[in-house]
């Protein structure tokens, strides 16, 4: 079968890419033939760089692209300036990756591919709500991520959304030193300069943590260049590989997610996969796989719960085991080859 996946250009990491990325692998191995198509025209431009400049530049970038997944070689991938069908070949499938992109695909014609819109989020960063409700009646078929996520949509369709959870790769995401080995006073959290990731509060938590527990050490990660003013106390990798990730959750005893939107919340599973204890807000997309029983869940925008969610863990050894003990059973039902199995299957119905 051949199948179009289209994705806006971007040019860090992602979670909700290397999804698509994993599940691209998954269908190719299955014998579909797969093109994976660039909107150049979709990614942010800050700097303001003319058009033509713009293009060319992001054409060469996607040679190199993604340099933190290991892609399919039987993979193709295209920049296209537009999603029109002069760009596009014929197929049986075409998976739509977001708002903007659906926007844009609703000139193709039906050669190019059934549309399915798969859907990881509530694209609140473009401002545009009536076009994200609009985007969820513009295909023959919406997948998503999380129950939540199926809330919105269907409130917004005339069609019922069909969910496929996202899952990891449990032979890579494992314990590899147990938590009680760990340096006890110690926390990982990812930095974004999206606001919608609740940073702000994280670190806000951090600094009133340092001041209880001097020997505190923080074990940073992300996209952006480290911030000169931060403390020596905070380490941080930017643009950590998944192996970076791994070590780096296995040298925390606490995963601290922050957010006030996500759309299913991947690093959080993948830390208690790693054996982390995990401290998050009540950011919608966590709660598919995180509850009372195996993590301390927060009011978002509320620095004060996050230092004493924080602090509880660093107080109670044994309230610390139960959690770990609950998140090791979790885990379990989150494997990655469970979800792409039902991916497939449900790109696939007709």
């Amino acid at each position: 079968m051949k199948i179009n996946i289209f994705l806006n250009f971007f040019r860090g990491i992602a979670g909700g890419y290397k999804v698509i990325f994993q599940y691209a692998n998954y269908l190719v191995q299955n014998g579909n033939d797969v093109i994976i198509y660039y909107n150049l025209q979709g990614g942010k431009n800050n700097k303001k760089i003319p058009n033509k400049i713009m293009l060319l530049y992001r054409k060469i970038y996607l040679k190199k692209y993604p340099y933190y997944f290991k892609l399919n070689k039987e993979i193709k991938q295209y920049g296209i300036s537009s999603i029109k069908d002069c760009n596009v070949r014929n197929a049986e499938i075409c998976i739509l990756t977001s708002p903007i992109v659906v926007n844009e695909s609703m000139e193709l014609s039906r050669s190019k591919g059934k549309k399915i819109y798969f859907i990881q989020g509530f694209e609140i960063w473009w401002n545009k709500e009536n076009e994200i409700y609009k985007s969820y009646n513009a295909c023959e078929k919406n997948i998503v991520i999380s129950r939540w996520l199926k809330d919105v949509v269907d409130k917004h369709s005339k069609t019922k959304s069909v969910i496929v959870h996202n899952g990891i790769d449990l032979s890579k995401f494992k314990v590899i030193k147990e938590n009680k080995d760990r340096y006890k006073h110690s926390i990982s959290m990812i930095y974004h300069l999206d606001e919608m990731k609740g940073c702000k509060y994280g670190l806000e938590a951090l600094l009133k943590l340092k001041e209880n527990y001097p020997d505190l050490i923080v074990n940073m990660f992300g996209n952006p260049k480290r911030p000169k003013e931060w403390p020596a106390w905070i380490n941080y990798t930017q643009k950590a590989s998944e192996s970076e990730v791994i070590e780096i959750l296995n040298n925390s005893s606490i995963f601290l997610c922050t957010s006030l939107h996500e759309g299913f919340g991947l690093p959080g599973l993948e830390s208690l996969a790693c054996g982390c204890v995990l401290v998050t807000t009540n950011c919608f997309g966590p709660l598919e796989y995180a509850n009372k029983n195996n993590a301390i869940i927060c009011k978002s925008k509320d620095a004060n719960q996050l230092f004493k969610g924080i602090s509880k863990i660093f107080e109670d050894d044994s309230l610390k085991k139960q959690l770990l003990e609950h998140a090791k059973k979790e885990v379990k039902k989150w494997d990655i080859n469970r979800s792409m199995k039902n991916f497939e299957k449900e790109i696939c119905k007709y």
